[in-house]
């Protein structure tokens, strides 16, 4: 798996394309926008830095949580802000469950400098765990998770008991007092954990090795919920899993042992094909993502674009379901 995952990030190709990183020309018609120029004006160290290795472990546990805290780890709550504001952990900074690095469509902007800019803003360095928590079973703190892998940074973890159970595992008493932090981060792509639409294309159409998840509602799978896209359905080929069985009853990450023989039973594991997971806008599948990643399938990537994109390109096949058991 190791192997199959360097192919898609050959430091020579990063370096070169890092280092040539003049203008960035994003078409973006083919889902209702209009062409956007950005420009790398970072410094040619910026542009030629390689991403950090990625930590294996992915979720932190609450035997070492307090540790990490007191060694200086940056908490991150990616709730909505109303919640953070009522009352979080001290010292936590608040970050919009990754949709200051996202566009309208769930896509992340293609622009390098300004992502490394949000990420500085949420005060992430370059050699410093990060630990983000949210809400129980939280998607956005999966897709914050996910964004910060994409842009390089190797000891991101989540923590998947939420926010109370965070701050009863400090010790401590809920703040209101805001916590505004400036990192150093440099953001280098980690072009193989994110799908292009092109990618996830060529697996639909049995050109690439690939096992595609939709991790949607079964409502979104058979196409009978419209959740506002031109087009209703699945893209064909994908398994449907739905996102929030990586969870018990009670809202907790089910025992690894346990989630790995259902993912294999299910055929969502491979050490040949990547593994990639969509939902609509790359939320629950980022989460779903994580998962993979913690279950050791260094092959997964996260399509970001998802139904929101995929929906939106006219020649772009979609699956359809003859007899769905859900909607009228």
């Amino acid at each position: 798996m190791h192997d199959l995952q360097s192919r898609h990030e050959h430091p020579l190709t990063r370096s070169l394309l890092a280092a040539t990183a003049v203008t960035c020309l994003v078409m973006s018609a083919a889902c209702g926008g209009s062409s956007v120029t950005y420009e790398d004006d970072r410094t040619d160290e910026e542009k030629t830095r390689e991403p950090a290795p990625l930590n294996a472990q992915v979720f932190v546990e609450d035997a070492e949580i307090s540790q990490w805290v007191e060694a200086g780890a940056l908490l991150i709550d990616a709730r909505p802000r109303e919640d953070y504001d009522a009352g979080h952990v001290p010292g936590a900074v608040w970050a919009n469950g990754g949709k200051e690095f996202q566009d309208d469509l769930g896509l992340i902007k293609p622009d390098i400098a300004g992502l490394q800019e949000a990420a500085r803003g949420i005060g992430v360095n370059n050699d410093q765990k990060v630990i983000i928590y949210g809400a129980p079973s939280d998607k956005r703190a999966g897709r914050l998770f996910w964004t910060l892998e994409y842009l390089g940074h190797g000891e991101s973890y989540l923590y998947t008991p939420g926010h109370e159970a965070l701050l009863a595992k400090l010790g401590g008493e809920a703040t209101t007092e805001e916590t505004d932090l400036e990192g150093d981060f440099i953001a280098s792509y980690r072009e193989g954990i994110r799908a292009t639409s092109e990618e996830v294309r060529q697996a639909a159409e049995g050109e690439l090795q690939a096992i595609l998840i939709d991790t949607r509602k079964l409502s979104e799978y058979e196409g009978t919920e419209d959740r506002g896209d031109p087009r209703q359905g699945n893209i064909p080929g994908a398994i449907f899993y739905y996102w929030e069985d990586v969870f018990d009853e009670n809202g907790d990450l089910r025992p690894k042992a346990e989630l790995q023989a259902e993912f294999q039973e299910k055929g969502l594991l491979s050490d040949d094909a990547i593994v990639i997971p969509y939902c609509q806008t790359g939320v629950r599948s980022a989460y779903v993502y994580a998962v993979l990643r913690w279950l050791g399938q260094d092959n997964a990537k996260n399509y970001d674009g998802s139904w929101a994109e995929w929906s939106r390109l006219e020649d772009y096949p979609i699956g359809t379901v003859d007899e769905p058991t859900t909607g009228e």
